[in-house]
């Protein structure tokens, strides 16, 4: 029996990072949305920008790096609530708050401010820290709303935020080939604001 509930536990998981998978995610967000318990859940989606530039740089070792520090740092900071990869450099999540509590449109902005920067923080590599930058979404979810439906307004608010970006920051050059520099950065463009790379 318990060899069972491992074969199924590891089928439920993405492999590289040990998140949740799509179809696991799907079946334990919907039993959370069909009984919130009195809590408000707001949908999350996050996705690594330029998480390409990181692969062809540094290579996919690095790249793996990153996945499973970001992957490791948005669990912890959803703690019991379901969190997912869902293929590539996208994550999903689905936050249950306080009892009584209000999520309103201060409440959304906070959010995806704490979350950009617990996931801004830099990453250690083999060579190296990377800085990477992310867009976050957030959708509450409404009375009646099906998981699909909340999941796509989430994501459409990601790509909102990437689109107000102003302008982008490129990584600086590698230190010597086939290395990435110390405290080397794709700088983190949160709300069009841009930190001053070192």
């Amino acid at each position: 029996m318990q060899a069972l509930r491992a074969e199924r536990d590891v089928a439920s998981r993405d492999p590289l990072t040990a998140l949740l998978n799509r179809r696991e995610f799907y079946r334990r967000g919907a039993e959370l949305m069909a009984d919130p318990q009195g809590q408000h859940l707001v949908m999350v989606v996050v996705d690594i920008d330029h998480f390409k530039q990181v692969n062809d740089r540094y290579g996919h070792a690095t790249g793996d790096e990153v996945l499973v520090n970001t992957a490791r740092r948005l669990a912890g900071y959803a703690g019991r609530n379901p969190v997912a990869r869902f293929g590539g450099d996208e994550f999903v999540g689905l936050l249950a708050t306080e009892a009584g509590g209000t999520v309103d449109d201060q409440w959304l902005r906070e959010t995806e401010e704490r979350l950009a920067a617990t996931l801004a923080t830099p990453i250690p590599v083999r060579d190296g820290t990377v800085l990477v930058t992310v867009s976050v979404g957030l959708a509450p979810v409404r009375g009646g709303a099906d998981l699909a439906d909340v999941l796509r307004r989430a994501d459409a608010a990601m790509y909102r935020a990437k689109g107000h970006r102003k302008r982008t920051t490129q990584p600086r050059r590698h230190s010597s080939p086939g290395r990435l520099a110390p405290h080397q950065k794709l700088a983190w463009h949160q709300g069009g604001q841009t930190p001053a790379l070192p």
